[in-house]
């Protein structure tokens, strides 16, 4: 919040493919969703330009903390709706604007609550007891207007809440087009050189931690996962030399941060402490938050939301041989 008010987000120029960012978004929402026992319901209009420059992990943190409220104030057997398109183009050619509408069938936000949204530290009186800061949608504002885009909101108690969000993208020109690399099928990886590996992996929330180990199982590797960092290095500490092929580090978790328990790890005195790969998982991917990482003895940074593919190349380097 204190970076975006003081103007000192930088934000990143890459290709985004908006069908693929939608999917990465559904694999992070859909297993919450359904956990939650809710309808997740995706909706892909006519999008005439895919291909857009922008910032993928700040748009992805945006439409995740969305719709992650909106799964978390919606009761059980409601829907969830996430429906992207382009709306009809500007006088530039080259710029596209796209309309992200997350609705909803939850318990919706109160009108004098609706005033004051966006502001810090704000929240309805109807979710006062459950678990959250109030920052998270003044961040979201905050980053839609870094992009120049705008955010709205319309909800009515017990009816349900519908946020929309509409950004521009410069077009990809043909000619300057990376290829799409589909992400392998687990039959086209080289399992063999996960099987029988076991991993640490750190991480307070419950439903990144299982979908890290379902990818992880795929491969034939066996995982323990710890829910904060004091655990994280007393399970590795009190195991047997060699026990563990590398650690996932969560970084913001209660107890001891990752970036405390790596450096718990690093400074112990068994020989494998400061060999073990530890690959920092977090969606803090700012040119300092990984820097942050390295020099807390870790090895590698994976930005969230974790792609299947880059995870397994991750670990690739550095468990091969090992």
């Amino acid at each position: 919040m204190n970076r975006i008010e003081r103007a000192q987000i930088t934000l990143n120029r890459e290709q985004i493919h908006l069908p693929k960012l939608v999917r990465q978004v559904g694999e992070i929402i859909a297993p919450q969703a359904e956990q939650a026992g809710l309808l997740y319901d995706i909706q892909l209009g006519e999008i005439r330009n895919p291909y857009f420059y922008g910032d993928i992990l700040r748009i992805n943190q945006m439409l995740i903390n969305i719709l992650g409220n909106a799964v978390k104030f919606t009761p059980q057997g409601g829907m969830v709706r996430f429906m992207v398109e382009e709306l009809p183009g500007e006088a530039e050619a080259q710029i596209a604007l796209y309309r992200f509408t997350i609705s909803d069938t939850g318990i919706g936000i109160a009108e004098e609550t609706i005033t004051h949204l966006f502001e810090p530290f704000v929240r309805d009186r109807a979710v006062s007891r459950m678990e959250g800061s109030g920052l998270g949608l003044s961040i979201v504002k905050g980053l839609v207007e870094l992009m120049e885009g705008c955010i709205s909101v319309q909800s009515e108690p017990e009816k349900g809440t519908t946020f929309l969000v509409e950004l521009k993208g410069e077009v990809v020109p043909a000619c300057c087009l990376l290829p799409e690399r589909e992400p392998q099928p687990a039959d086209k990886i080289d399992a063999s050189l996960f099987a029988g590996r076991r991993f640490l992996v750190a991480e307070d929330n419950e439903i990144n931690a299982e979908i890290i180990c379902e990818i992880l199982r795929m491969y034939g590797a066996e995982m323990e996962v710890r829910g904060n960092g004091v655990l994280a290095v007393e399970t590795f500490c009190s195991a047997a030399p060699g026990t563990y092929d590398a650690i996932l580090m969560d970084i913001q978790m209660p107890e001891m941060d990752g970036y405390e328990a790596s450096r718990a790890i690093r400074a112990d005195n068994r020989p494998d402490a400061k060999t073990i790969p530890i690959i920092a998982m977090t969606a803090n991917a700012f040119e300092e938050d990984v820097e942050a990482a390295l020099e807390a003895g870790m090895n590698a940074h994976l930005a969230k939301p974790i792609e299947t593919e880059r995870l397994f190349l991750t670990l690739r380097k550095f468990i091969k041989g090992r």
